[in-house]
């Protein structure tokens, strides 16, 4: 089994693994559809970043809507590309956009001033906790109909763990 140099990364390949999602062990192009769904996911958190950084629902509504006038921009931009044929040369392109998306997300934890491994690594616990445990100890996933992951009842919300990390950095900071 592949092992990643970036251990964030290895800690997702594990959720991949629990919850039956793909995991390459080499190279290989995504597929549209998974592409979609993977770009709605993210997607999905982005708008409640922009939720997150809004005061109100005008601020919320504008924003949003930027959002869409920058998305509808970038289409624009890439529907006068070349349509990539090779495999290789697929994953090199998918491998280049998402490491700008990785960048401008790091970029995003530097400007709030947030130190993201130790929330990667509560959110990473929270995630694994929707594991169901076996009464042999084992762990095991449960899915609904549609394929979304169900929660176990040991599932807990990271938010409150996040909170007293981001607590943590503040007071931390301060008394540098």
């Amino acid at each position: 089994m592949t092992t990643f140099t970036n251990k964030l990364q290895n800690h997702v390949k594990d959720f991949h693994s629990a919850f039956n999602h793909p995991v390459s062990e080499t190279p290989n192009p995504m597929k549209l559809e998974r592409a979609i769904n993977r770009s709605v996911w993210t997607g999905e958190e982005i708008v409640e970043f922009l939720h997150a950084s809004s005061k109100d629902e005008n601020e919320f509504d504008l924003a949003f809507s930027l959002f869409i006038q920058g998305l509808e921009k970038a289409y624009k931009k890439s529907s006068k590309e070349e349509f990539i044929q090779d495999d290789v040369e697929r994953v090199v392109a998918q491998a280049d956009a998402l490491t700008d998306t990785d960048y401008f997300v790091k970029g995003s934890f530097v400007e709030i001033g947030v130190d993201e491994e130790p929330v990667f690594n509560i959110v990473q616990a929270a995630n694994m906790s929707k594991l169901f445990t076996a009464e042999d100890g084992s762990k095991f996933a449960q899915y609904r109909e549609d394929g979304k992951i169900l929660k176990s009842p040991d599932f807990w919300t990271p938010e409150d763990k996040i909170k007293e990390e981001i607590q943590r950095q503040i007071n931390n900071r301060l008394t540098k």
